[in-house]
């Protein structure tokens, strides 16, 4: 991007009418101030147990069965990422799916 093109994006982006920058480091400056920033939240992932029902969170859900909540957050990216996942604990195999 030019130093003109700064400009322009700036003036367009602002409604004022500024001829140039004090320096093109400035300018980059105010432009990077002025471009919104990306929103980021934690998604709550809803989950349905096979056999035990349906539940708000994982951590929920871990808390409800009783298991150890030490493996909740490696499980719980495990499942968003595939959608479905099995944790066995003591024995006793819980199949996990994300609500739609």
């Amino acid at each position: 991007m030019t130093n003109a093109d700064m400009v322009a994006e700036y003036n367009r982006l602002t409604g004022k009418t500024i001829k140039k920058f004090s320096s093109r480091a400035a300018g980059e400056r105010q432009l990077a101030a002025l471009k919104p920033k990306p929103i980021t939240t934690r998604a709550h992932v809803g989950v349905i147990v096979q056999g035990h029902g349906e539940f708000s969170s994982v951590p929920k859900a871990f808390a409800a069965l009783c298991l150890p909540m030490g493996r909740c957050i490696k499980f719980r990216l495990a499942l968003k990422a595939s959608g479905a996942e099995r944790f066995v604990f003591e024995n006793t195999t819980y199949q996990f799916r994300v609500a739609s």
